[in-house]
């Protein structure tokens, strides 16, 4: 959705430094934004830490109990 906004850029910042320049602060940039997000990861509360897109395996289905859900699997004989 922005890739030419993003090739203008990166064109011009290229021009205004040479390469290696562009490429270090490029690179800095990128370990600055790790370190901030790791901070902001482990500053965090746990419970907001561990929030994640849940995973549709193992949601109980609507209707279910808890107690049928995590008993195990229901063998019919």
């Amino acid at each position: 959705m922005f890739s030419r906004e993003m090739r203008n850029d990166f064109a011009a910042r290229l021009s205004e430094m040479p390469g290696w320049c562009f490429a270090a602060g490029e690179l800095l940039d990128l370990v600055r934004g790790c370190v901030r997000e790791w901070i902001a990861k482990l500053t965090t509360d746990r419970t907001v830490r561990g929030r994640a897109l849940p995973d549709i395996v193992l949601m109980r289905p609507p209707g279910v109990t808890r107690e049928v859900h995590f008993a195990g699997p229901l063998l019919d004989d």
